[in-house]
């Protein structure tokens, strides 16, 4: 940013990168409290091994007890975690830039470093993650979902992609007409009785 940003921005340079560090602040403090709401759950779902039964007047005092410590407590995190998250980006920022190389391992730097930047490095991952997906293979090539039956797989390929390719063409001037609800809307992958007559 302090790189290229006085080059875009001009005079606005400051506002900007203000801008942009006030979005990371706002992105770390959602991350927190994403991996506050897990330990919490995973704290309440474990149980209080502290309580122990008593009488009914007990329990409504240690109720209202534990009420005001637990606002107390919440206060106290929220306090702890907006200082924690200011000194987890500030170091962040003020680490020494690393020298550009054309063998630089991100995600690696990023793993080295996730006991000093805990927040960030979940951020990282999240960003830097490469969204991948699996597709069977006979389905990438059948427009109907199903797999290409055996009379088909004889046609050339040329042949199949035009027979494809015209059924949608075809197919697209009826849709939402009369015609359509008249002949039906049959589809290429559509199995007749007569497949075998052919």
């Amino acid at each position: 940013m302090e790189c290229y940003f006085p080059t875009i921005y001009r005079d606005k340079t400051s506002d900007e990168i203000k801008k942009i560090h006030d979005l990371l602040l706002r992105m770390i403090r959602e991350y927190m409290g994403k991996s506050k709401a897990k330990q919490t759950s995973s704290v309440s779902s474990s149980g209080d091994p502290t309580h122990v039964s008593s009488s009914p007047s007990t329990t409504v005092f240690s109720r209202t007890r534990l009420n005001h410590l637990s606002l107390f407590d919440q206060f106290i995190s929220l306090a702890s975690s907006a200082t924690i998250m200011k000194i987890e980006l500030e170091s962040y920022l003020e680490e020494s830039i690393i020298p550009r190389t054309n063998n630089f391992n991100i995600l690696g730097w990023w793993n080295v470093k996730a006991l000093n930047y805990p927040t960030l490095h979940y951020m990282a991952r999240d960003i830097l993650a490469i969204l991948l997906s699996t597709v069977a293979f006979e389905s990438t090539f059948s427009t109907g979902g199903r797999v290409v039956d055996t009379h088909r797989s004889r046609l050339h390929p040329k042949t199949f992609v035009a027979l494809m390719c015209a059924q949608d063409w075809l197919w697209y001037e009826f849709k939402d007409s009369s015609l359509e609800s008249k002949f039906g809307a049959s589809t290429f992958d559509d199995d007749d009785d007569d497949d075998d007559d052919c």
